[in-house]
């Protein structure tokens, strides 16, 4: 593993979530441990991950009131194609990592229609 990585003498934890054509791994290196996380949104090399809950509003005030840090209060998108109106907002985690809360919503951004083009391409293949 630590050849792989390229991480001398690594140890880590991780996990897997599965979902049709799609695997999320989540990894923890519990030794060594890394530098802080600093790089911002427009860093090369950063990345976020992006989570569809179904009521953005009510998550949103329960993480802050956990004392989750966001980088401001959701907003609204504007109501043109791709967009149409979806609401969203950014946090971090205990990390530094960005991470995207948005509810499924209605237009070509949607979680629906996003899953269905995928599906479109894995057909045409």
């Amino acid at each position: 593993l630590s050849e792989v990585v390229n991480v001398p003498n690594a140890t880590l934890e991780y996990a897997f979530m599965a979902s049709d054509n799609v695997v999320l791994e989540l990894i923890e290196y519990k030794e060594p441990r890394g530098r802080a996380y600093d790089r911002r949104n427009n860093d090369i090399g950063t990345g976020h991950l992006c989570i569809v809950i179904e009521d953005l509003d009510a998550t949103y005030e329960r993480l802050l009131k956990l004392g989750v840090e966001f980088n401001s209060p959701p907003r609204s998108a504007p109501m043109d194609p791709p967009f149409c109106g979806l609401k969203y907002t950014y946090c971090r985690d205990i990390n530094g990592i960005t991470i995207e809360l948005y509810p499924p919503g209605t237009g070509d951004l949607s979680l629906p229609k996003l899953l269905a083009a995928g599906k479109r391409a894995m057909a045409a293949g």
